[in-house]
């Protein structure tokens, strides 16, 4: 290869002579990607886009946050919760909440053969990572800050 170019043996499409093919350069100028085709460009668009909507959070996320572990909550409770905590960033308003933040909940009185099935069904309930705890194997670290700065939904 001399350069950008390079011979090859190509066929156009209608199946005629061989001939040779400039090879681009895969990085163009600016470091933007050479496009092979716009579906291409298109889809990766597309998926930058979603990826960009989940990751990036904005000002107002915490409230929704919020307004999620309050519904996520309720569900817990008809799930056989007795009790429902939230900790972490998304409760306290002195700590950041970006887009690496999650719903912390911890609870109690959820029958430990259904904890998993129930912590599942909670959290297709939200667009957020959400980590929900039983209080009766929590730490005694995690209790103090249930007990410090836990929030009662």
């Amino acid at each position: 290869m001399r350069g950008f170019y390079r011979r090859a043996q190509c066929h156009d499409a209608l199946g005629g002579e061989a001939r040779p093919w400039r090879h681009e350069n895969p990085v163009r100028r600016f470091g933007r990607p050479a496009t092979i085709s716009g579906n291409l460009t298109a889809m990766r668009r597309a998926d930058l886009l979603d990826h960009l909507r989940r990751t990036h959070f904005e000002s107002g996320d915490r409230d929704l946050a919020v307004v999620h572990a309050e519904r996520i909550a309720r569900f817990l409770r008809a799930s056989g919760a007795l009790r429902v905590v939230g900790i972490g960033s998304a409760f306290d308003r002195t700590r950041p909440f970006t887009h690496r933040s999650d719903i912390d909940l911890v609870v109690s009185g959820i029958d430990p053969g259904r904890f998993y099935a129930v912590s599942a069904e909670a959290a297709a309930l939200t667009r957020f990572r959400l980590e929900v705890t039983p209080m009766e194997s929590a730490t005694p670290a995690l209790m103090r800050v249930v007990h410090g700065e836990g929030v009662e939904l």
